[in-house]
């Protein structure tokens, strides 16, 4: 059966279910075609052959009398080299002739120019490598990652006892400082507010959780805003996560089975929320997102080895604070490791990580409803176990997922299909592929990784990947 996408002219926001290309939407609504109010046209087969699709500012006329603003170009065979020919063609017609070598080069072009098409590209990437050179006695050990778009900062978690976060200018991503610490360390995972330009860490292995006010504050000279220690003893803090809709911070512990929940201004306790389904699980709640169009937020319980607890998440009500739904995926998946539970704002929906089979075996990624809290849909990753795994972003800019299975991943949030498979050559010396963490600077259209002490630290400009409109 031959595979063709709906095409529509769309000069409104992005329809649920497409990709707005320019004033192109591309795909199936996910409410149905009649609900947009638009015509739409199927493109070429593209079993066939790889689709080129453009925006025609004349239109032109169909044989029921309507007038279609699209046009379709497709190559002879589905092949790299006709697709080169079929590109080159297109750019002589287009006034400004070019000699591509390459079928990513060409993409580049035409994607740059105006034209959508069905190729994706398979070949290598070879992301580029950076040490932080701070001149301490730190190592290049990275671990968790933030990013922050109004101070233009990274900020790595190092693990090292006595220094609290390193600050790494994100456009020339050399070291600017250090940030103060409570106790021996202020190193763990991250959240932001974005808006204040707030920065929160949740101490690993320990019982901090520290603030630190960004503003137009050189690096030496800030200090720590609140610290507090949320329950009693020591013991794993595995997420946090920034609720910018109430101002709250939420804690996952799972040695105590509860989500603390924090005042994003002063870090006093506004609630704990313990694990509804104790029997769940061995462990309690490891991973976290949150819905911040309403301000609701996720959360799942580790698995800890009972199979009851593999596929329950919880959605908590960001302003009361209660438990409004319970839910269960597709497959009978442990939650491993915190990886953050990424939540897409034009799509409305929730992505969590999920190994099948034990870890690094059969990565799957969950797709949540965040309005009714309904599983939608598993998206199964195929690949050999190469490196480290974790990474996991959500690209704003694009409105995509990227994560590693072997090969490098790209979902689209619209559609939630892979729309890219890539392998990661080799760089940084004797580094593996992938990451265990990463960020999405914004500014920069950047995925930074890291991966502990085993891997140097990595950026790959997504621009050269998946090349954006005008950028």
């Amino acid at each position: 059966m031959p595979t063709a996408r709906p095409f529509a002219m769309n000069t409104g926001s992005t329809i649920n279910g497409t990709q707005q290309f320019g004033n192109l939407a591309v795909g199936t609504p996910t409410s149905g075609f009649d609900s947009t109010g638009l015509r739409w046209w199927n493109g070429p087969d593209e079993d066939s052959g790889y689709v080129i699709a453009q925006e025609t500012l004349g239109g032109r006329s169909t044989p029921d009398g309507v007038t279609a603003y699209l046009g379709f170009w497709r190559t002879g065979t589905k092949t790299e080299s006709d697709l080169i020919y079929l590109s080159n063609f297109i750019s002589a017609k287009n006034g400004t002739p070019q000699e591509f070598t390459g079928a990513t080069q060409a993409k580049t072009w035409l994607v740059n120019n105006g034209y959508w098409t069905s190729y994706v590209g398979s070949s290598g990437y070879t992301p580029t490598c950076f040490t932080i050179d701070s001149g301490l006695s730190l190592g290049e050990n990275a671990y968790f990652l933030e990013y922050s778009p109004t101070s233009e900062e990274i900020y790595i978690c190092t693990f090292v006892a006595d220094y609290g976060p390193l600050v790494v200018d994100s456009n020339t991503l050399k070291y600017k400082g250090t940030l103060p610490i409570t106790g021996t360390s202020s190193n763990g995972q991250f959240a932001i507010d974005v808006a204040n330009n707030k920065l929160f860490t949740g101490q690993v292995n320990a019982n901090y959780v520290v603030k630190y006010d960004l503003t137009g504050i050189p690096v030496s000279g800030r200090t720590i805003e609140a610290a507090v220690t949320p329950y009693p003893s020591t013991g794993n803090i595995f997420q946090i996560v920034y609720n910018p809709v109430h101002d709250k911070l939420y804690v996952a512990n799972d040695d105590y089975k509860k989500v603390y929940v924090l005042s994003g201004s002063n870090l006093t306790t506004i609630a704990e929320i313990i694990n509804p389904n104790p029997d769940f699980g061995e462990d309690g709640p490891i991973n976290l997102g949150v819905n911040t169009n309403n301000g609701n937020v996720i959360f799942t319980i580790d698995a800890g080895g009972s199979a009851g607890s593999y596929y329950n998440y919880f959605i908590i009500d960001g302003d009361t604070n209660d438990i409004i739904y319970t839910g269960y995926t597709n497959s009978p998946v442990p939650y491993e490791n915190p990886s953050p539970i990424l939540f897409s704002p034009v799509s409305n929906k929730f992505y969590l990580i999920h190994y099948l089979g034990g870890y690094l075996t059969n990565k799957v990624i969950e797709v949540i409803d965040a309005n009714t809290g309904e599983f939608l849909k598993t998206i199964t990753l195929t690949g050999s176990v190469v490196g480290q795994q974790d990474a996991f972003i959500y690209d704003s800019k694009r409105n995509y997922i990227w994560t590693p299975k072997g090969d490098w991943f790209v979902i689209d949030c619209n559609t939630d299909e892979i729309v890219l498979q890539f392998e990661e050559t080799l760089a940084c010396g004797t580094a593996q592929k992938g990451g265990y963490f990463a960020v999405y600077d914004s500014g920069n259209d950047r995925m930074i990784t890291s991966g502990g002490s085993t891997i140097s630290k990595k950026y790959f400009e997504l621009n050269d990947i998946i090349p954006w409109p005008n950028s």
